[in-house]
């Protein structure tokens, strides 16, 4: 992408964003449960803050539940500008959550110029053009879906996370094992979810080492020794400075990752926990947590055996399962991973029900906010009014996902057979 394309982009991208601050959308936004979770709420952060610079434990009140390392960012302006509550509290914030954007944003257009110049993607001739030009696709849908900026206004610390699993990816297209799974163990520290995937991001190395091979290597020990260890020494490392920062204390443990893995807070969200949970009778509770928690390590297998060579395929479909299924997720992770699957959007072709799936989405998202507003504030419905709204969404998330798989499988299939596919528009 130009420079001056570039610019142009993020000037705009910014200007919405700061324009979107200055009318304080960001209180509406952060209220929020699209946008907003337990796990991701920036006013449980700043209240964590409060209690750090009163000498406190950052997890004294039980509010927050991250981890102690995303506090770091915003206690930086406190360092060297500790009376300007203006610049500390409202300017830095919102900044660093535009910056953080603008990142995310080139990060893209770096994934999407190096899977031009590797040629991982699956090609349709006909696409070709479509190819090229997503280095400027990827930031640019990121940076103007009206989701992803309510996201970034309502400040979600969402970002954190899917900006770790970004710098995974390009690293790993890259061929940088060192800062690939460091981007790995950042994702990983500040939700464990993320750890699925390891070993897609292991297949994705041994694609890479066959692009630049020109031929299949097979089974690579190196490579899997390599990313083990460095992601072990990355989370060790992490774990360590956290555990020094709390006063040498592991106490950030049971808040961090316990307490959120073990759903203790129920607060309504756009997953499929929260309900489930409420409901569930207290003798079975240990059960359904370990199957919620787990099962979505049983996709990992099949992916691998079915698209063994493929592993940035395997990374974006694992990233969508996660986000699926995680305890506290918000439109922040799902709109991440359907950025990423911009990646494969020429193989649309094979789709069977896009047009249902989409109308589907658009529906749930634009009814939920009406059933929980009738539910919470005006007290004229009830959670499963809402409830049942969310299993829509959450069912068009997962039919997305499966006609991404059966495009790729048909893909897949009509390469062995040489059938030559055509884009839709070309079809005609």
């Amino acid at each position: 992408m130009s420079k001056t394309r570039w610019l142009l982009l993020g000037a705009l991208a910014v200007s919405i964003r700061v324009t979107l601050f200055a009318l304080e959308f960001d209180k509406t936004f952060s209220n929020m449960v699209e946008f907003t979770t337990p796990t991701t709420s920036f006013k449980r952060l700043k209240e964590a803050l409060h209690l750090t610079d009163l000498g406190m434990s950052p997890y004294s009140s039980s509010v927050f539940i991250q981890p102690p390392l995303t506090l770091l960012p915003f206690s930086l302006p406190k360092v060297y500008a500790p009376s300007q509550t203006y610049i500390t509290e409202q300017l830095w914030p919102r900044a660093l959550f535009i910056l953080l954007d603008l990142l995310m944003a080139y990060l893209l257009c770096r994934i999407g110029a190096l899977t031009y110049k590797l040629k991982i993607l699956d090609r349709i001739p006909t696409a070709e053009s479509y190819y090229k030009n997503l280095q400027t696709l990827l930031p640019a849908v990121y940076l103007f879906n009206p989701v992803l900026i309510a996201s970034c206004v309502s400040m979600s610390t969402v970002i954190f996370n899917n900006l770790a699993i970004a710098i995974m990816i390009y690293y790993a297209l890259r061929n940088n094992v060192i800062l690939s799974t460091l981007g790995l163990s950042l994702a990983c520290y500040l939700t464990v979810y993320p750890l699925v995937l390891l070993i897609p991001l292991i297949v994705m190395f041994h694609q890479i080492a066959d692009v630049h091979a020109g031929k299949n290597v097979g089974v690579n020990k190196s490579i899997i020794v390599k990313v083990i260890l460095w992601s072990v020494i990355w989370q060790g490392l992490l774990q360590y400075m956290s555990f020094t920062i709390m006063g040498r204390s592991w106490e950030f443990l049971q808040q961090a990752y316990v307490y959120a893995l073990s759903v203790a807070d129920l607060t309504p969200n756009w997953g499929n926990f929260w309900y489930f949970f409420i409901e569930v009778f207290d003798h079975f509770r240990q059960f359904f947590l370990l199957m919620f928690n787990i099962h979505m390590l049983s996709y990992i297998a099949p992916l691998c055996i079915r698209f063994r060579r493929d592993g940035l395929f395997i990374s974006v479909i694992m990233i969508a399962i996660t986000s699926l299924f995680k305890a506290y997720p918000t439109f922040g992770d799902f709109f991440f991973y359907i950025t990423l699957f911009a990646m494969y959007i020429p193989l649309s072709v094979h789709m069977r029900y896009g047009f249902s799936i989409v109308v589907l989405m658009l529906f749930t998202m634009l009814v939920g906010p009406a059933f929980f507003i009738a539910w919470v504030q005006k007290g004229t419905g009830n959670a499963n009014f809402f409830y049942f709204v969310t299993l829509a969404f959450l069912m068009s998330q997962v039919l997305l996902i499966v006609e991404f798989v059966f495009a790729k499988l048909k893909h897949n299939y009509n390469l062995k057979k040489g059938v030559v596919e055509v884009t839709k528009e070309h079809s005609e």
